[in-house]
């Protein structure tokens, strides 16, 4: 995207697996993180069931809030 000349972040999904290399690697690249989503078995079992999680999980309506509120920022009509 840089190469590009166009602004990016990232959204890190299922952030609580693993280790922190992606927050590592954005805070060194001075890239935004714009939110981070957990891993939560229940947003699947949602999702199978064709359900939607976000008026269902609180954390998770909030990351997506987070991403709404971040574009926001960003588009100009």
């Amino acid at each position: 995207m840089r190469v590009l000349n166009k602004e990016f972040a990232v959204v890190i999904n299922r952030y609580d697996l693993g280790n922190k290399d992606v927050e590592d690697y954005c805070s060194n690249e001075n890239i935004p993180i714009i939110t981070r989503i957990a891993n939560d078995r229940k947003i699947a079992e949602l999702y199978s069931a064709g359900l939607l999680a976000y008026d269902r999980i609180e954390h998770f309506a909030k990351a997506l809030d987070d991403i709404i509120d971040f574009l926001s920022l960003k588009i100009t009509v």
